[in-house]
């Protein structure tokens, strides 16, 4: 696991940002990588399906233009990080299944199944 700091320069959909990651700890503005990051664990409507582009705006007003941290759990197959996105402490993956705007990504993770459980629950 690695962690990260850095601003969300945009959100692509409900469960992918590009983030402007700081790469070095003694000069962070000197070194900026632009990454693009796959929210771990869960998974939001693509924006061309139901629900697509309401999960991308939930996910825009929660972290767009935000300092946010992020812990890297791996790498996809096409070379993506995917990590877990905390604002302020808060885990952001989880208030996406929490407020009904992403699924526990059950094949890839248990993480979020409560969260789910709950909104399913709410409605």
């Amino acid at each position: 696991e690695k962690e990260l700091t850095g601003k969300v320069s945009r959100v692509i959909d409900g469960d992918t940002i590009e983030l402007l990651a700081k790469t070095s700890k003694e000069n962070p503005y000197n070194h900026i990588a632009k990454l693009k990051i796959i929210l771990y664990g869960i998974d939001a409507p693509e924006l061309k399906q139901a629900y697509g582009k309401e999960a991308k705006e939930y996910l825009s007003a929660l972290v767009l233009k935000q300092e946010v941290g992020l812990i890297i759990e791996n790498k996809d197959k096409y070379d993506r990080f995917v990590g877990t996105l905390f604002l302020k402490g808060q885990d952001i993956n989880k208030e996406m299944v929490k407020n009904g705007y992403a699924h526990a990504y059950e094949s890839f993770s248990k993480k979020y199944l409560a969260e789910q459980a709950d909104a399913k629950m709410f409605k």
